[in-house]
């Protein structure tokens, strides 16, 4: 995990309503498997967080619009927010999340990466391009296990989750061979 080379860029972990910093970051450091790991990578470089100083409007425009400011209005009620609080804006700041994989039943789900604005070059052109060379990362290493168009026979999906699975040479391997625990959770 070297999506982060830059010593300026920050990584947090989402701690119920606040962003904890992680000084001195480093993938060893993360707890073993099969503890959960949710964070966030922010480059600097490409631009400041966005915050809600006040409670999140219903925005209509597209159903991506709809369905994030629905959940930025629902983090501001559940977290019982006033105007002397903010809400980290997930729509609107340089960020890639990434959350490790959950353990359910035995099974091994896969992990998550993805950069959480609707509208990456909204944020900043050169914040699009490094969350598109991060991703491409993973693509030229990994190969495509699962997907909308081609779900894996071999991969149990008990949710029908259409999410793009990529599996690096090791995960692959163990897929492949049919013995494994992975699944689609």
């Amino acid at each position: 995990m070297h999506l982060t080379r830059d010593l300026t860029d920050s990584i947090f972990r989402l701690d119920g309503r606040k962003l904890e910093p992680i000084p001195g970051f480093s993938p060893e450091r993360l707890p073993p498997w099969p503890a959960s790991v949710h964070i966030f990578i922010w480059p600097e470089a490409y631009g400041p967080l966005a915050w809600h100083s006040r409670r999140p409007e219903i925005v209509k425009t597209s159903h991506r619009d709809l369905v994030r400011s629905l959940f930025a209005q629902g983090d501001w009620d559940g977290f019982g927010l006033t105007e002397d609080d903010a809400l980290l804006d997930q729509n609107r700041s340089p960020l890639l999340q990434y959350s490790r994989g959950e353990v359910c039943d035995g099974r091994l789900g896969p992990s998550l990466i993805f950069a959480p604005p609707n509208d990456l070059e909204g944020v900043s052109v050169d914040y699009a391009r490094w969350v598109r060379r991060c991703l491409d990362w993973v693509r030229r290493r990994a190969t495509k296990v699962h997907d909308w168009k081609t779900p894996s026979p071999l991969l149990p999906s008990p949710r029908g989750l259409l999410n793009t699975i990529y599996a690096f040479p090791e995960a692959y391997a163990a897929i492949e061979s049919k013995s494994h625990t992975y699944a689609i959770l």
